[in-house]
């Protein structure tokens, strides 16, 4: 091989090299800075309002659109019924 065939695909390969590593910088970019808006513009927040020593120990998926969540704390149990559709609390059961 001549030495201009050589240095062409050295050039090439160098090229490429830098073009792989622009992009995975800018992969990595976009991994970061969509994650952060993804999660601060999210609108399926849920507060089990605990209580002190109060820990979910718990979560079952009744159907589609509920959810059970059982938490445990200060001697007893208690269920929230949780509706996914409408974001709120359907009923509280206490053990």
């Amino acid at each position: 091989m001549s030495k201009n065939i050589i240095q062409s695909i050295v050039l090439i390969l160098a090229i490429l090299i830098v073009l792989a590593f622009l992009g995975v910088i800018y992969g990595m970019y976009l991994k970061i800075s969509t994650s952060d808006i993804n999660s601060s513009n999210s609108s399926l927040y849920f507060s089990t309002l605990l209580i002190d020593k109060e820990k979910i120990k718990n979560i079952e998926v009744i159907d589609n659109k509920n959810i059970l969540i059982l938490i445990e704390g200060n001697n007893k149990m208690r269920g929230l019924i949780y509706n996914i559709s409408d974001n709120k609390v359907i009923r509280e059961i206490v053990r």
